[in-house]
């Protein structure tokens, strides 16, 4: 990634589980990662990053990752990118 992207973004890793980050995305990727939770985890999980992501916002999933299939606030873009339409 070039500089001029990277001074742009805010990279952060956190505690899915634990951390409240207390603040919206623009973009969130999680490729690979929800993989490794239980089903009722991964809601809980999507449950919360959904709540963080701007209106208009995109979540990044992997191919594995497929939660999101008919989310009334999701809509695909392509292959595991979802866009946020509303509350």
């Amino acid at each position: 990634m070039s500089k001029a992207i990277q001074q742009r973004c805010q990279f952060k890793a956190l505690n899915l589980l634990e951390d409240d980050v207390g603040e919206t995305f623009d973009i969130i990727m999680l490729r690979n990662v929800l993989i490794y939770f239980d089903q009722n985890t991964q809601q809980t999980l999507a449950k919360k990053v959904i709540d963080q992501l701007n209106i208009g916002g995109l979540l990044l999933l992997g191919h594995s990752e497929n939660i999101l299939k008919n989310h009334p606030n999701m809509e695909p873009m392509e292959t595991c990118i979802y866009r946020k339409v509303g509350e």
